[in-house]
């Protein structure tokens, strides 16, 4: 970056003694015009600037250097992106706001990669109850997605140790209602053998991918002495 220097010393009087009429050298007045112009400020503001710095040459040297500096800071974009940098480095480390600042998209936000974890996992619940009786099979109801996302993981909670086995079917909106022909659990639907729980993050020929607003329908394949399940979905957005 360029800057106009001044020496103060002996040859302060010499700055002094060379102000032209309207207090400044021709030297001054063209960059303090250039500044300003730079600034995109109007006539009457520009007069003002002028008029309260004529008198203090000091404060007229450090402000032609600051106006010089916001011109160049409009008008070139790789001295912003080194500004940027800048910041980022004093700031690194905290919080990881660095890394999120320097690689944005091109839309100011942060890329999926750079979105923690936790903040991008969503669960899918849908609890059957069979009211005190063991569940019995069948379809037990439908829920809307609102997001798209992969499901990674499928668990399911019993209210006490038996069997059961519940299919997943998916379909879109216009197609609804899910069918037989729709799971995506492939052969492996989520299952309690003998337990109370059961976990499968292996998804083993699942269709894992979500579109916003798919419906889910449930669908109890088999149970024997439980009576109330949870099924829960782990899904990555």
């Amino acid at each position: 970056m360029s800057r106009t220097q001044y020496q103060s010393g002996p040859e302060e009087n010499h700055y002094h003694n060379s102000l032209g009429p309207d207090g400044l050298t021709p030297i001054d007045a063209a960059l303090l015009a250039e500044a300003l112009a730079g600034l995109d400020l109007d006539q009457e503001v520009n007069q003002t600037f002028i008029t309260n710095l004529i008198d203090n040459s000091t404060y007229l040297e450090q402000t032609i250097i600051l106006l010089t500096e916001l011109t160049e800071i409009t008008q070139n974009t790789t001295y912003i992106t080194n500004l940027i940098t800048q910041i980022v480095a004093q700031i690194n480390g905290k919080k990881g706001v660095a890394s999120e600042l320097a690689t944005l998209d091109s839309n100011s936000q942060l890329t999926s990669s750079q979105v923690p974890t936790a903040v991008k996992t969503r669960t899918i619940e849908f609890i059957i109850d069979g009211a005190g009786s063991a569940i019995a099979t069948g379809i037990k109801g439908d829920i809307e997605v609102p997001f798209a996302g992969t499901i990674t993981a499928a668990r399911l909670f019993a209210d006490q140790s038996g069997s059961i086995v519940v299919n997943i079917w998916k379909d879109t909106y216009a197609n609804f209602p899910p069918t037989v022909g729709d799971k995506i659990t492939a052969s492996a639907p989520p299952t309690i053998s003998t337990a109370t729980k059961s976990q499968d993050t292996t998804l083993t020929g699942w269709t894992t991918s979500i579109t916003a607003g798919d419906i889910l329908r449930f669908n109890v394949d088999s149970a024997t002495t439980i009576t109330r399940v949870t099924l829960s979905l782990t899904v990555t957005v």
